[in-house]
């Protein structure tokens, strides 16, 4: 008797109803697509390109396109300076997917405009609102000429662009950066204005190599004064050897102001560790600066605070390096802890570094 076969029903084909692009990619996974799977969509010529990965929710489809041209709508993007958008089109709407944004090449971006640039979102081209574009508050990490978002979810298209730069009636006067506990990671940030005329917010970032910032705190700001207003801010994870602060002013009519970074360095006693490169691809390295008498506890967790993985290493000599094997994590933003067992109890472990990672594989 001739050996049987079942042949599996081939996936139904769908009209996204999303623009064709000059260039797209369509997956139908037999089955939904592994966490692990990745596409990614280059311009020919510029080389700038968006990839997806981290995909959950078992898509029965997967389209991701490209459009060489400014969007039907721009409105909600604050210069519309980029003449090309990338879109997302799935099925069924919960699925989720992290967006790299790889804009090494694209003329419209300078390193000048790096502190203005934004990645915004739109639902889909059928969205031709006022409202139709918005922020993304995606994560920016020039050193690599990329930007990323964790976990948007159904249909979207994506544009870079930036905010527009211009002197703002606002007098900033003074801002300082100092230690309140340096053990415990703490620093305090200080700031104070002359007078302000029409001021909406400022946005206070960090970063530990004046290259790669994140959001640290949104401000509202004091509005329309001609007296000083006062600002003070807490950061209670500043974990670098040398901490930088920058500060951005916001008006009520969208326009940035970005004054210079203030720099706060710590001292070697108090730094016990410290964890490269940041961002970081297949492996991180974590370098000791003074012993460690006790196995290390090494927790690495998800944005979720979800723990992904936890082991303990040997005692540490001072200038020691360990590396860490990150390959099989995908794209995103972890948080490492390591901690001195000095006990078998971990929750009377000493901490010894807190920080968050990001990779890009």
């Amino acid at each position: 008797m001739a050996n049987s076969q079942t042949i599996g029903a081939a996936p139904i084909r769908r009209m996204s109803g999303a623009p064709i692009g000059d260039t797209s990619i369509m997956i139908y996974p037999f089955g939904g697509m592994l966490p692990s799977q990745s596409m990614t969509l280059k311009h020919p010529l510029l080389q700038d390109s968006v990839r997806i990965s981290g995909v959950t929710g078992s898509p029965s489809y997967f389209h991701l396109y490209r459009v060489d041209a400014l969007p039907n709508v721009t409105c909600g993007l604050p210069s519309a300076a980029s003449d090309r958008y990338f879109g997302v089109f799935t099925d069924p709407p919960s699925t989720q997917y992290n967006v790299s944004y790889y804009y090494g090449g694209n003329p419209y971006f300078t390193p000048f405009l790096e502190p203005l640039m934004a990645m915004f979102k739109r639902n889909t081209n059928a969205e031709i609102t006022c409202l139709a574009w918005s922020d993304a508050n995606a994560t920016f990490y020039p050193i690599g000429d990329s930007v990323w978002r964790l976990t948007f979810t159904d249909r979207k298209e994506f544009i870079l662009d930036h905010y527009s730069i211009t002197i703002l009636p606002v007098e900033l006067s003074a801002m300082t950066v100092e230690w309140m506990d340096e053990a415990s990671n703490k620093s305090q940030i200080k700031w104070t204005t002359e007078s302000e005329h029409n001021t909406d917010y400022f946005s206070l970032e960090k970063s530990t190599d004046a290259d790669v910032w994140e959001k640290l705190y949104h401000q509202p700001a004091t509005g329309n004064t001609e007296g000083p207003s006062h600002y003070s801010v807490m950061d209670e994870n500043a974990v670098g050897a040398m901490m930088y602060y920058r500060l951005k002013m916001v008006d009520k009519d969208g326009l940035i102001n970005v004054f210079p970074p203030q720099t706060l360095v710590r001292t070697f006693a108090a730094s016990r560790a410290m964890v490269f490169p940041n961002p970081a691809g297949e492996v991180i390295n974590i370098y000791f600066y003074e012993k460690i008498s006790s196995p290390v506890l090494i927790e690495i967790s998800n944005e979720m605070g979800q723990l992904i993985s936890s082991f303990s290493i040997d005692p540490q000599m001072a200038g020691s390096c360990i590396s860490l094997n990150t390959h099989e994590l995908p794209d995103g933003m972890y948080f490492l802890s390591l901690r001195e067992m000095e006990t078998k109890d971990p929750e009377k472990c000493t901490t010894i570094l807190q920080t968050k990672i990001a990779l890009l594989h």
